[in-house]
């Protein structure tokens, strides 16, 4: 998070839990990690950056554990200096330039979903949450300098930011990864796969893991 001026889109696959959306509410299912805490060399003397959470387009923030499901980011965030603000609010000019964030955070946004009574035949539109105007204004704070952290969860808890996505020329198709080998929480069909060094999941090497001075960080692994 040195680099707040460069362009981040984030698309990340969120396998800890399902998101299943719900008119216009989100039911989260989740295994909170209250042990771990990860060890790191604060950089709260050398900035004054400020983030920006939004918690009104259905995110996971709206829900009331919501911030639970995330505690150990948010931890990092203020031992590291950041100014983390939440916000109910549209995501327009007004709020944005109101704010100034060096970072948006927008976490999991599915679709609303509107029920249509049709001579008796009862249809959902799927309508996304974000208003036209707050993509335009989204993507005019990036386009000027800000930064957009933007985390999707796996169908259909993305849905919603497709119109967002669209903005920013990013090709998006809403789904699930699934394997039998790796089975859903309570059978769902979304497969919950354990990443690890020994199963070749993943690649210590990365510069991600450069820092990394946690040995509950090692151990989990």
């Amino acid at each position: 998070m040195k680099h707040l001026k460069q362009i981040c889109v984030a698309l990340m696959l969120v396998l800890s839990y399902n998101l299943f959306a719900q008119k216009t509410q989100a039911t989260v299912e989740a295994e909170f990690d209250t042990l771990f805490n990860y060890q790191f060399e604060s950089l709260k003397e050398q900035h004054g950056k400020k983030v920006l959470i939004d918690q009104s387009h259905n995110t996971i923030y709206s829900l009331s554990y919501g911030k639970q499901t995330a505690r150990e980011m948010l931890r990092i965030m203020g031992a590291d200096g950041y100014n983390v603000n939440f916000t109910d609010e549209n995501l327009d000019s007004n709020k944005l330039n109101e704010t100034s964030p060096d970072l948006l955070i927008i976490h999991g946004v599915p679709n609303d979903q509107i029920v249509l009574n049709n001579g008796g035949k009862t249809e959902i539109l799927y309508k996304s949450p974000i208003k036209d105007q707050e993509v335009i204004d989204i993507a005019t704070y990036v386009y000027n300098g800000g930064s957009l952290m933007l985390y999707l969860s796996h169908f259909p808890g993305g849905s919603g930011a497709l119109p967002l996505l669209e903005a920013f020329s990013v090709k998006f198709r809403d789904g699930y990864a699934s394997h039998p080998d790796s089975p859903g929480h309570n059978g769902d069909r979304c497969s919950h796969f354990i990443m690890t060094p020994t199963n070749g999941m993943m690649n210590m090497k990365h510069p991600v893991f450069a820092n990394a001075k946690s040995e509950t960080f090692y151990q989990i692994l």
